[in-house]
């Protein structure tokens, strides 16, 4: 049960603020959800949340250093 307590007391970002820290629209998020291709999220109760962990790790596998280098 702690764990539970542990994790649901972290914030869960919308999609709104999510597309705030990429710097991007909302519509620009839900496109890359509904393709597949955006970052892990979760449904609760209908509304889509994001964990600050999945968008580090998401941000971070999208880390390049020379345009040529493809996705990995």
């Amino acid at each position: 049960m702690a764990k539970f307590r542990a994790a649901s007391s972290r914030a869960l970002l919308t999609t709104v603020e999510y597309a705030e820290i990429r710097g991007c629209s909302p519509r620009t998020i839900e496109h890359e959800r509904q393709q597949g291709t955006g970052c892990r999220f979760l449904k609760i109760n209908g509304q889509v949340r994001y964990r600050q962990e999945d968008i580090d790790g998401f941000l971070a596998a999208a880390e390049r250093v020379s345009t040529r280098e493809g996705a990995k």
